[in-house]
């Protein structure tokens, strides 16, 4: 029958809950989510107020700060502080409350928009990547830290997963019975490294632990839908609601994989290796290239498949950045691979 696959971070908790064979992944998604973006990309503010205000702002910025009570009796730090201590959806109000307040607080409203925009909550460059096939009972050595196989086998404890005779905790009842921990962050360190040395890998269940991570899509959505925020907030009817739509078509313009596709490239950043997006033949290399590396699904009808960047920080990256990062290490050696077309 085959095995199944599913791409897996364990860097950021997620996965994107496509599932098929080897053949039948939809790679899109992974691809755009290795790509590195662009945060330039994001507005100045001239821009963004003549947008949301209808005018210029001013050079001198000579605003009237009467019209903003005690608050324009603040100095501009702690104001800009009143932004960095909101939420994204509160910083977003207070700004569009007044011109003066947004020019203040721009900065702070951009910051925290970067980092719940869905290209950026989603966003896996850098991050070690696996193609994690239903069949893999182990991964690759030393991939995972301490702490993160105390995570693993935390969640194998508490879902019936641990299959292991041997006790988990290292510690017996008055009975001289084996105790499993219901929790076991609850252990101190020396025993939960004892834990460990008793806690096979292969009991771990990956496939199941990898599907019960968030799906990158949801995340996509939750963070699509903050601009304006939903109508229970209680404070929505106070602002302009015109100015936020105003400021959400802004931010929904960026695009911030804007580069083109024949100037990427895939570089391996574990093991000093890179694939160009499209090879000399002109085929494009990605689609293929991205789930075969990272391909990790142990014996699968007496064959083994594992890719041999499976667990790699990995992250697809613009030709001139990539060569910017080759002459700020010029003693390391990078190597290029390329995709043998002709191979079943």
């Amino acid at each position: 029958m085959g095995q199944y696959f599913q791409f897996i971070n364990f860097d950021k908790h997620q996965s994107t809950h496509e599932i098929g064979k080897i053949n039948e992944i939809y790679e899109g998604t992974i691809i755009k989510n290795l790509m590195v973006p662009i945060v330039s990309a994001f507005p100045k503010l001239e821009d963004v107020f003549k947008q949301v205000f209808g005018y210029e702002i001013p050079r001198s910025f000579a605003l009237d700060r009467t019209a903003l009570g005690h608050l324009g009796k603040l100095p501009n730090e702690l104001i800009t502080y009143i932004f960095h201590a909101a939420t994204v959806e509160g910083a977003l109000a207070l700004g569009i409350a007044h011109g003066y307040l947004f020019a203040i607080g721009y900065s702070e409203i951009i910051a925290q928009t970067k980092r719940t925009h869905p290209v950026m909550i989603t966003n896996w460059s850098y991050d070690r990547i696996i193609c994690l096939g239903d069949c893999a009972e182990l991964l690759p050595p030393n991939y995972l830290s301490l702490t993160e196989k105390g995570t693993l086998m935390e969640w194998s404890v508490k879902h019936g997963e641990h299959s292991n005779e041997s006790s988990p905790s290292g510690k017996l009842d008055d009975d001289g019975d084996d105790i499993a921990p219901t929790d076991v962050t609850d252990l101190q360190p020396q025993e939960l490294e004892r834990a460990l040395t008793t806690f096979e890998d292969q009991t771990f269940s990956l496939w199941n632990y990898g599907y019960s991570m968030p799906s990158i899509f949801p995340l996509e959505r939750r963070a699509f839908s903050r601009y304006p925020p939903s109508n229970n907030c209680h404070w929505w009817h106070r602002v302009d609601d015109g100015r936020a739509r105003k400021f959400g078509c802004q931010i929904a313009r960026i695009n911030l994989h804007r580069y083109q596709y024949s100037t990427r490239v895939l570089v391996n950043v574990t093991k000093k290796q890179f694939l160009r997006a499209t090879d000399a033949s002109g085929h494009n290399t990605l689609p293929v290239a991205v789930p075969l590396l990272t391909l990790w699904g142990g014996v699968d009808a007496g064959e083994k498949r594992v890719g041999p960047w499976a667990g790699d920080r990995l992250a697809i990256v613009p030709h001139e950045v990539f060569e910017d990062m080759r002459r700020e290490e010029p003693d390391e050696e990078w190597g290029e691979r390329f995709i043998n077309w002709n191979s079943d």
